[in-house]
């Protein structure tokens, strides 16, 4: 349970970050990699990622009355869908092979 706090921890501050600038949901993709111990949990870790900053998104534009006209838009949904899940999924992948805390697998 105490190594899962760092990774929550993350996810509060990749959902801040990532209201300012899209490079918070890279950010929080190379530090949830880097805490990972191997490459499913690392791939895991990036697709609730990118679910729950696509999630909060979708919220906001909820909250503010635009999710309607968002999902109007066709293309723009599923583009921004694909690019939030690409980002939040290779940059743990990637940092992963470099992490300390991964176990080998040979």
């Amino acid at each position: 349970m105490r190594r899962w706090i760092p990774v929550i921890v993350i996810f509060a501050l990749t959902l801040a970050l990532s209201t300012l600038h899209w490079i918070g949901i890279v950010i929080g993709g190379l530090i949830a990699g880097y805490l990972s111990r191997n490459l499913k949990e690392a791939i895991a870790l990036g697709v609730a990622l990118g679910l729950s900053v696509f999630g909060a998104f979708l919220a906001y534009l909820g909250y503010i009355g635009m999710l309607e006209k968002f999902l109007a838009l066709s293309p723009l949904p599923y583009i921004s869908l694909l690019l939030c899940m690409a980002l939040a999924v290779v940059s743990p992948i990637i940092t992963n092979f470099f992490s300390p805390l991964a176990v080998n697998q040979s």
